[in-house]
């Protein structure tokens, strides 16, 4: 009977490091990071064009998309546009896998994210701009119930990921066809995850019980530029070339606080965890694109886009038990858009874009995560002399494979979601 209830006990105490691992050491939901970029719709009018961009951003999106593109804005300008909102679930076939059993979860969010301020102005022959930027900002917070053979499981949890980027533009125009641009930022990234969770009622062993909690901050702080030109080959083709520097981090700092408790029958509780702090590391990689718009005729434009992420490798808390090595590999990207006049005050945008992982683990590998994103965009203008108003959603869809808690066979997960989009500027 004592080898059976010690049996017992440390398949329990293995389940509880599981689900410790499952919840601390997560991939993460939803991520739009370095990972996949670009998959929140940025810009004046590029959100609405599946965040196409580079190969004509004659708006204020052109800090970000081709800042060669400011050149052409010929008067001073002020523009905010953001995400109204954006509902986003997320399905896991396994999050930790147990006792043979696959323990599936779904998990939900709601975020309003302002997305970009810019304003641009006359500078002689120049054209500069400062902006405010957030590429992503994603906040989930949930609790579940699990369903795992013999024991009963609650979790609830929190977690915050966002990236704030501030940029000075310059940009100016070389002759009618050729204009070059310059963006400077400076990007503020955080993340914190708050988890707990109850493990007890074990089958046979109603004294088997055990808690975990983690809390964990990461942040960092860096610098990278943007560099862009535009080539105008007739008015009815044009190109663009972006390049975005690797980010140089300058300050970068985590935070880890994690207690495990489990009690066996009436044997002395066990403890584990850690109260480290110490540097954090953050990247974002070297990325180029190329871009072209096509206007067959004067009321309709097609634009497309192809990007290149080049490679990145980075310890995200060496201090830390929970430490995830970041690897990132050469990842393309393709960003479709369609922009019609059907009349002058009334513009329609569409979009659409291919947004693939770029983890270079492969299935089986511990902590192996891959979400392909695919998304459509639509939006519709109302342009009056000072005033440029649009309004228009998005949906964004994914395709994708973790390794679960507990095993070394993938699992599918997915992730939709689904937002409204305003934009305004005003023009001097």
């Amino acid at each position: 009977m004592g080898l059976e209830f010690a049996e017992w006990g440390d398949r329990r105490q293995i389940l509880l490091c599981v689900l410790a691992s499952a919840i601390a050491g997560s991939a993460g939901p939803a991520r739009a990071d370095n990972y996949n970029p670009n998959v929140i719709p940025l810009g004046e009018n590029e959100s609405f064009l599946g965040n196409t961009g580079i190969g004509r951003a004659n708006d204020t999106g052109a800090v970000y998309y081709n800042p060669a593109g400011l050149a052409e804005i010929g008067s001073a300008k002020v523009a905010l546009s953001g995400t109204v909102f954006a509902s986003i679930s997320q399905h896991y076939d396994a999050w930790i896998v147990t006792e043979n059993t696959n323990v599936p979860l779904d998990v939900s969010g709601f975020n309003t994210i302002p997305t970009a301020f810019v304003g641009t102005a006359k500078l002689g022959d120049w054209v500069g701009a400062f902006s405010i930027l957030v590429p992503y900002s994603i906040q989930f917070g949930d609790h579940a119930t699990l369903s795992v053979p013999n024991v009963t499981t609650n979790m609830v949890y929190s977690t915050t990921e966002t990236e704030q980027w501030y940029g000075l533009s310059i940009a100016r125009k070389l002759s009618d066809k050729v204009g070059f641009g310059l963006s400077v930022f400076g990007v503020q990234h955080a993340e914190t995850s708050l988890s707990g969770f109850d493990l007890g009622n074990v089958a046979n062993n109603a004294g088997i019980f055990g808690t975990n909690l983690t809390r964990t901050d990461l942040s960092s702080y860096g610098l990278l530029a943007t560099f862009g030109v535009s080539y105008v080959a007739s008015s009815r083709v044009r190109f663009g070339l972006r390049a975005q520097s690797a980010m140089a981090q300058i300050y970068g700092k985590g935070e880890s606080f994690s207690i495990s408790r489990t009690v066996l029958g009436s044997a002395t509780p066990t403890v584990s965890g850690e109260n480290v702090a110490g540097a954090a590391n953050y990247g974002i990689p070297f990325d180029i694109g190329l871009g072209t718009a096509l206007k067959p005729v004067d009321w309709l434009t097609f634009l497309a886009d192809v990007s290149l992420q080049l490679p990145m490798s980075y310890q995200q808390f060496p201090a830390s038990l929970n430490d995830q090595v970041v690897s990132l590999g050469a990842t393309p990207r393709v960003n479709l858009g369609v922009e019609a006049f059907p009349r002058p005050a009334f513009p329609l945008r569409f979009g659409f874009y291919c947004d693939p992982s770029a983890t270079t683990r492969h299935p089986g590998d511990p902590g192996y995560w891959k979400n392909d994103y695919y998304g459509l965009t639509a939006g519709i203008g109302f342009n009056s002399e000072h005033v440029r108003t649009s309004v228009g959603g998005f949906y964004v869809w994914s395709s994708g494979q973790m390794t679960p808690s507990g095993t070394t066979t993938s699992a599918a997960t997915s992730v939709t979601a689904i937002g409204a989009m305003l934009t305004t500027a005003y023009v001097f």
